[in-house]
């Protein structure tokens, strides 16, 4: 296994991957994040699916992956029918109109993503070093395959579900990772690293870095003071302007975090092969170059 550095750039990406497709399919379907993803999942299989397995693909409890299906044939886009040797089993599929929605989806996300992210990267390695050992990661953070979903991306999707399903359950583990060691939120962690590796910063450029509004740069900062872990001072070449620093405290929890934060990301890319790792991590700078050409808000 290759090692994937756990940086400032690669948690970006994955952030606003997550952020940006919200958004997306919001506004172009309709749809939440987990109700696109329901839907790719369903049309890569071209099948029905018991509601159970969906769930345990999904990585969500039974309960809000009903809720999902119920808003999906709200829309027409799914239909759900008791199993005939089971009358305990419930199974879903697409309606023909759901077939339309994900294809059409699949296409604006792809389209979306290739000009935001991927903008003059190869197709062949983003398949060989990232999307296609999305599955097994997945498969690891369940700790088990299921076998009704367990199916490789058709390249003509481009971006397929265990792909989506990836960013989601990397974000959810990275919070539960620093929710174990302090009561802090995902961004307030990435201040703190940002801040570590930058040293000075103002709240203007942390704002940026973090690709977050000011108002939420300014909450995450006060919780950030009233825990002693940095200090906001008047900058000392500037009287108009105010400089962030980590505390000595702030330097040992930025560090004790970081660490947790790793051990998620390396599980995340422990598929990825020792000749991949640097691929993967030079893959993730492009990104965030592409990225940062893009105005945060």
């Amino acid at each position: 296994m290759g090692k994937v550095a756990n940086s400032h750039q690669m948690m970006t990406v994955t952030v606003e991957h997550f952020r940006q497709v919200s958004h997306c399919v919001r506004e172009s379907l309709g749809l939440t994040y987990n109700e696109f993803l329901a839907l790719i999942a369903l049309y890569e299989t071209r099948t029905t699916l018991g509601a159970s397995d969906l769930a345990d693909y999904l990585l969500l409890q039974r309960k809000t992956t009903w809720n999902i299906l119920l808003a999906l044939e709200d829309l027409g886009l799914v239909s759900k029918a008791v199993e005939e040797d089971d009358r305990r089993t419930m199974r879903c599929a697409l309606t023909a109109k759901g077939e339309d929605v994900a294809a059409r989806g699949a296409e604006i996300v792809a389209g979306f993503l290739r000009e935001r992210f991927l903008r003059n990267l190869q197709d062949e390695e983003f398949f060989k070093f990232m999307r296609d050992s999305s599955l097994e990661s997945c498969d690891l953070v369940r700790g088990h395959h299921v076998d009704a979903l367990s199916v490789q991306p058709d390249r003509k999707l481009y971006f397929g579900s265990s792909h989506l399903l990836l960013w989601r359950i990397t974000i959810d583990e990275w919070k539960r990772a620093i929710r174990g060691l302090a009561p802090f939120s995902l961004a307030e962690y990435r201040a703190l690293d940002v801040l570590e590796s930058e040293r000075v910063l103002t709240p203007s450029e942390l704002s940026s870095l973090l690709r977050i509004p000011r108002s939420n740069t300014t909450l995450v900062l006060q919780k950030l003071e009233r825990a002693s872990l940095i200090r906001i001072e008047e900058d000392a070449n500037d009287g108009r302007q105010r400089v962030i620093t980590l505390t000595e405290a702030g330097t040992k929890k930025a560090s004790t975090l970081r660490r947790a934060v790793n051990e998620v990301t390396q599980a995340m890319h422990s598929p990825i092969k020792q000749n991949g790792s640097m691929v993967v991590d030079a893959w993730y700078m492009r990104m965030y170059l592409n990225l940062s050409t893009e105005q945060p808000y």
